[in-house]
């Protein structure tokens, strides 16, 4: 059932901070025909320079937008979002009466205290967004981690299609879990690459050479895990099972920083495997 007294592309946007992933949202919903009224972010400047780009308005302050658009995305950092909802508490009533903003740790709910009135969702892009690219549309065919109230689903999965992406529906009482598990599949992931480039480093190989390791070695394993998953697309000493090299490589590493996550990540591996012949073995 539609909550909506007019159609979600008839409905006048703002998007509040306009950063790396903000100014892409504000580019390509202007793009994709959206009627984007403004932006508003502190840094004035910034704000002037994303609604020259989407020929809207800078508005001056966050009181401003959400009295002249109708849906107001919060494109801000996590931590940000509870200063703002203090904000937005001490402002209502207020014109926007649809927020959603794009955190993936936390629920939508927390605009639940603003005002009975409000419609609220969240919209998470399960990709990283460096910064505005104008040449190629960084949300197309990129999942959305999608939660909120029911009457706002219609407007939340319009907005995502309309960036170019795919809404898939999360448990919003798993939203950190979710978080979580996004990270993993990739911020935390440089984690590795930058242990490993260092080990290289250290063992002679030049910049360049080092580039195609991880080319050929990280590359290929992200694309052996899609294709075949746990454990088939595991190789190397611990599936091999050669405690032997485990053993050398941590004597090499014990006065390094890497060791820690060496022995963290190969016991997270062993055991996981342990459990999976096991469970296979039942």
């Amino acid at each position: 059932m539609s909550g909506f007294e007019h159609k979600p592309y008839e409905l006048r946007i703002g998007v509040v901070g306009v950063g790396a992933l903000g100014s892409s949202v504000a580019y390509w919903l202007k793009k994709a025909g959206i009627r984007l009224s403004g932006v508003f972010d502190k840094r004035k400047e910034r704000a002037e320079q994303i609604a020259k780009l989407t020929s809207t308005t800078a508005f001056p302050a966050l009181q401003t937008i959400i009295e002249k658009v109708d849906v107001a995305i919060f494109c801000v950092k996590d931590d940000s979002l509870f200063s703002i909802v203090d904000e937005l508490t001490e402002l209502y009533p207020f014109n926007a009466k649809h927020l959603i903003h794009t955190s993936g740790s936390i629920p939508s709910t927390i605009f639940h205290p603003i005002g009975e009135e409000i419609s609220y969702f969240s919209i998470h892009p399960m990709c990283a967004i460096p910064g505005i690219q104008q040449e190629k549309n960084p949300f197309e065919n990129v999942q959305f981690g999608c939660e909120g109230k029911e009457r706002s689903e219609e407007l939340g999965v319009f907005l995502v299609k309309s960036l170019g992406g795919i809404p898939i529906m999360i448990n919003p009482d798993k939203k950190s879990i979710y978080h979580a598990g996004c990270c993993f599949l990739s911020n935390l992931i440089i984690s590795n690459l930058l242990a490993g480039e260092r080990l290289l480093a250290e063992s002679g190989i030049g910049e360049k050479e080092i580039k195609r390791a991880i080319q050929s070695l990280a590359i290929s394993s992200v694309k052996g895990y899609v294709e075949k998953g746990f454990p088939d697309a595991l190789t190397g000493p611990i599936a091999r099972d050669d405690i032997g090299v485990i053993v050398r490589h941590k004597m090499a590493l014990s006065h390094k920083p890497e060791l820690k996550l060496y022995t963290t990540i190969t016991e997270y591996l062993q055991a996981s495997l342990k459990q999976k012949r096991f469970t296979n073995a039942e």
